[in-house]
């Protein structure tokens, strides 16, 4: 039987965008690998009024039902500056915990987000940096058919479920101000490795251009790749005989068949927010992102970062050592 464990931060944040999208109960639940009962519970007794679930004032509300009686330690001030530092780099509380852990340095995430929490009630500013509910998902038309010879994820590979090898990536475009500017991110799904490129436009050609670019010299570490419906993965087949790859379609509005590259397209927002016109964004600006996210610890690499998991990799096989183009 599984233990019960409080719900974090993140499955809130989840939670909040998979309502805006109307997932019943039962569906977030299966998304977050929740019963459906934990699910209604959490909704029924941190929303608003009775009515609208909020991911920020969920969060307040459990930590302030969980509140003990006795006083709270506090953060000294050395390890205060720590973790005001990897704020500021937009870690995650749970991040900066597993983090410090590994220093030695022992302070839970939930500490972390009552101090926060108490930095915003006196007029501060620290609680800009977490992941908040932005942007709702997006739904593209279908282009089932316009996408001529798409294969679907169903035939993908059961390896790439596993996430034992790299090689395996998700791609998607991110949408500038009006519609008008784009970006392309690919994530690794075993190392969680992000890359970020600049799109000329939003057309197949395009597309091809930048992936063969980014990938000419490390094809080798290029297996599938999992995409969603729009126009511009339509000249897919081309990806696949210039990289020697295979290319994957989810099913028309299915995001959490992409779950890593729409949760790493939130971190990205974080940096970039809904309106940012990618058109004058600079090339550096998108490679400072993209290293900052890539050395963050992640909870699920044991607290090993992004980068650390590939130069891993890499560095196990000579000829990859250089294999992506930075």
């Amino acid at each position: 039987m599984r233990k019960y464990t409080q719900l974090t931060y993140e499955e809130r944040y989840s939670i909040n965008v998979l309502k805006e999208e109307k997932f019943s109960n039962k569906a977030i639940g299966k998304i977050l690998n929740r019963d459906k009962s934990t699910i209604g519970r959490e909704i029924n007794r941190n929303s608003i009024n009775l009515c609208k679930y909020e991911s920020n004032e969920a969060q307040d509300k459990a930590l302030r039902r969980r509140k003990k009686a006795r006083k709270k330690p506090k953060i000294r001030e050395g390890l205060r500056d720590k973790i005001v530092e990897k704020l500021l780099k937009k870690w995650s509380p749970e991040q900066i915990s597993g983090y410090l852990e590994k220093e030695g340095i022992k302070v839970s995430h939930e500490l972390i987000y009552q101090y926060i929490y108490a930095d915003r009630k006196g007029g501060g500013k620290l609680y800009k940096n977490l992941r908040r509910s932005g942007r709702k998902y997006r739904q593209r038309k279908c282009n089932r058919i316009r996408i001529k010879d798409r294969i679907s994820i169903e035939a993908r590979p059961l390896v790439v479920n596993e996430k034992k090898r790299i090689g395996d990536w998700e791609g998607d475009t991110m949408l500038g101000r009006r519609h008008k500017s784009a970006i392309l991110t690919v994530v690794e799904r075993k190392s969680k490795y992000l890359l970020i490129r600049k799109l000329g436009n939003r057309g197949g050609l395009e597309m091809n251009r930048v992936m063969f670019e980014t990938f000419r010299n490390g094809k080798e570490l290029f297996n599938t790749l999992t995409v969603d419906n729009g126009l511009e993965f339509s000249e897919h087949k081309e990806i696949s005989k210039n990289l020697r790859t295979s290319v994957y379609f989810s099913h028309p509005y299915s995001p959490w068949e992409r779950g890593l590259n729409e949760n790493t397209n939130g971190l990205i927002r974080q940096f970039f927010p809904k309106g940012t016109d990618f058109s004058n964004i600079s090339v550096n600006e998108l490679l400072n992102v993209q290293q900052l996210i890539n050395n963050r610890p992640r909870k699920s690499l044991g607290f090993k970062t992004p980068a650390h998991v590939m130069i891993e990799h890499l560095n196990n096989i000579d000829k990859f050592k250089v294999a992506l183009v930075t």
